[in-house]
């Protein structure tokens, strides 16, 4: 959700972008008022409804807000001010664009130990499971129902998982990856 309102703030002032052939015009106070009247809701509710993780793409989602109930027609500074927001806003979302999280599922004798990233910090909040039809073992209490795509029902162990950061070479792993062409 955070990147969609980031687009969202990117596509209505192209004005503040340097790529966009709009860079540099005036940017109409009324409009920007308007929409940063409308913006401000979604914003709220993500900040105060969601479960989220420190990243930059937040960072700059939080100093969106700031400047939405902060900066006023009487600061001197507003248009600076939404020009160098709008460029963070640009980068946040272009360095997302670039290269997405790698994230790895790290199993030992078969088990899944834990799921590690390079930057775990930019994976959107999620619920992620891990199950485990092998039963053999485990005790009733941990067995779950798992409803299958042709109506029936297997039985699993399961569980939660976070995602960690890496203290592992993933970049190396994903290089030796490519190279074999898999």
């Amino acid at each position: 959700m955070a990147r969609n309102l980031l687009l969202e703030l990117i596509e209505n002032f192209p004005q503040a972008d340097p790529a966009s052939e709009f860079h540099g015009e005036e940017i109409n106070g009324c409009e920007a008022v308007n929409f940063l009247s409308e913006f401000i809701p979604d914003v709220r509710e993500y900040l105060d409804n969601n479960e989220y993780r420190e990243s930059e793409a937040l960072a700059v989602l939080i100093a969106c807000w700031d400047f939405i109930e902060n900066v006023t027609d009487e600061d001197p500074a507003r248009t600076d001010k939404f020009f160098a927001l709008r460029e963070r806003v640009r980068n946040a979302v272009s360095q997302r664009r670039q290269k997405p999280p790698t994230v790895a599922v790290i199993l030992e004798g078969g088990l899944v130990q834990c799921i590690v990233s390079d930057r775990p910090n930019d994976i959107q909040p999620m619920n992620l499971m891990v199950l485990d039809y092998d039963t053999e073992g485990a005790d009733e209490e941990e067995l779950l129902q798992v409803p299958q795509k042709d109506g029936s029902v297997s039985t699993a162990t399961g569980r939660y998982l976070g995602f960690e950061h890496a203290d592992i070479g993933l970049a190396s792993v994903m290089d030796q990856i490519d190279a074999r062409g898999w």
